[in-house]
């Protein structure tokens, strides 16, 4: 790691003659000619792919995207570092989106999409040397700051579906998942159903529903990474779409729920301790399948990573072949994403069987636009060979059937309701992230002993 800049010298510079030494190297050199280059050797390596007929279904008639993006902001003397996360969900009649043009949107057609039809909300988060003036460290200024930012926001409906979510309030009362004293770190058990807040049994501490994401555990005593801001927008912007479908069944309007598509900028997953989530996420789906009869028809679209690399790779080897009827789709089993995709050895666990509530498709609706996909199929699927039919997955064939009216092609595989969501969450390095640094304060001195900022309502 090099020195870092101070208020009086310079930053420490990498060396610009260190990779002499590795291109030297008779071990280097030998390992780099034995990688192995991912190429398609012959036909039998291609996808599983089919075309899926969808004449005759009906596009869904709502779509409802979300997105987030975030920004670091460190004090010129790179002591102090804070990270504003902000998130949007945008909500269109499919057939308006429909009527933009794919090549050359019109910018007043795109205003009067986006009035009255998205939210968005802020978070800012403490990395380094920074703390509420209410809080002891940083652990504790990201716990009160993630209850804070959600319980008021938007008078509450994030919060309001959070809770819904995790106590399964679309079902028979039930208590939240276990978790971990944030204090102690000792087993606190669930909370009662509709709880706000309960207090460990061991150390008597206050412990808040927000704590059951589990965001205060990727962060230290005394500084967080960023890590965790990007943790807080993958969650927030599920929690967005939810929301949405929370407002509806309290609503009573099943049917607008059996008519739209949830679209969220990414994979269907949750990772690490965060795999509560995904739980709770997989049982709704199921419920909403099986005892209501109503289908959740939800989808993540995979931008990056080897999902999409593995996508790329696929088109290009295509291009030698006829175009074939369309749309085409490839259903990648837990087998496959592991030998083909990962190309990983067989592990105990199924792959995704923890972390993932989407299983991974491919789709081409013409010769230049493919995406790579996540569809839920409800209650996981354990057997290796799964998925393997349409069947298998929530609305398979309507959300196929949708994504033509969705087309852009503005760029890469894009889609306009995550173009849209994209434009109000999307915070730039110029001139959002230079604003960002005045407002933030990072770089304000500190006060001087015995004199006190004006108190915050929320504090004791």
């Amino acid at each position: 790691m090099p020195y870092q800049g101070g208020e009086h010298l310079p930053g420490q510079a990498a060396s610009k003659t260190s990779h002499i030494d590795v291109i030297e190297s008779p071990l280097m050199r030998d390992l780099v000619t034995r990688f192995e280059r991912r190429e398609f050797e012959d036909d039998q390596r291609l996808a599983p792919w089919f075309h899926l007929d969808v004449s005759g279904v009906a596009p869904l008639g709502n779509t409802v995207a979300s997105d987030g993006s975030l920004h670091k902001v460190t004090s010129e003397d790179g002591f102090r570092e804070l990270c504003f996360v902000k998130t949007a969900r945008f909500h269109l009649r499919t057939s308006d989106a429909a009527e933009v043009d794919p090549q050359f949107p019109h910018p007043l057609q795109i205003q009067r999409l986006m009035k009255d039809a998205a939210i968005h909300c802020n978070a800012v988060f403490p990395l380094r040397n920074m703390a509420l003036r209410r809080s002891a460290n940083v652990r504790n200024s990201v716990r009160e700051l993630i209850r804070e930012i959600i319980t008021y926001e938007h008078g509450g409906i994030v919060y309001k579906a959070m809770k819904w979510l995790m106590y399964q309030g679309w079902g028979p009362e039930s208590e939240s998942p276990d978790l971990g004293c944030p204090h102690c770190h000792e087993p606190a058990g669930p909370f009662p159903y509709d709880a706000d807040e309960s207090r460990c049994r061991r150390c008597t501490e206050p412990i808040h529903i927000t704590d059951v994401l589990g965001l205060h555990l990727d962060i230290g005593e005394d500084s967080a990474t960023e890590t965790v801001a990007s943790a807080y927008m993958a969650i927030h912007e599920v929690l967005l779409l939810v929301a949405h479908l929370y407002r509806l069944w309290r609503a009573g309007n099943l049917d607008a729920i059996d008519d739209t598509l949830f679209v969220k900028d990414g994979p269907l997953m949750f990772p690490r301790q965060y795999a509560t989530l995904t739980r709770r996420m997989r049982e709704m789906l199921a419920y909403f399948k099986d005892e209501e009869g109503r289908n959740i028809y939800l989808v993540g679209q995979e931008k990056s990573g080897m999902l999409f690399d593995h996508l790329q790779s696929q088109v290009r080897h295509l291009r030698q072949h006829p175009d074939p009827d369309w749309p085409q789709v490839a259903i990648l089993s837990h087998a496959y994403m592991r030998d083909r995709v990962q190309r990983m050895p067989k592990a105990q666990h199924t792959y995704g069987s923890r972390t993932n509530y989407g299983e991974k498709i491919l789709v081409r609706l013409d010769a230049s636009f493919a995406l790579a996909l996540n569809v839920p199929t409800g209650v996981f699927m354990k057997a290796e060979s799964a998925p393997s039919s349409p069947q298998d997955f929530i609305g398979l064939e309507r959300i196929i059937a949708t994504l033509p009216e969705l087309v852009s092609y503005l760029h890469e595989g894009s889609l306009v309701p995550i173009n849209l969501a994209h434009g109000i969450a999307s915070l730039s390095y110029y001139p959002s992230g230079t604003a960002l640094q005045r407002f933030s304060g990072v770089d304000d001195t500190a006060l001087p002993p015995g004199v006190r900022l004006p108190k915050h309502p929320l504090d004791p």
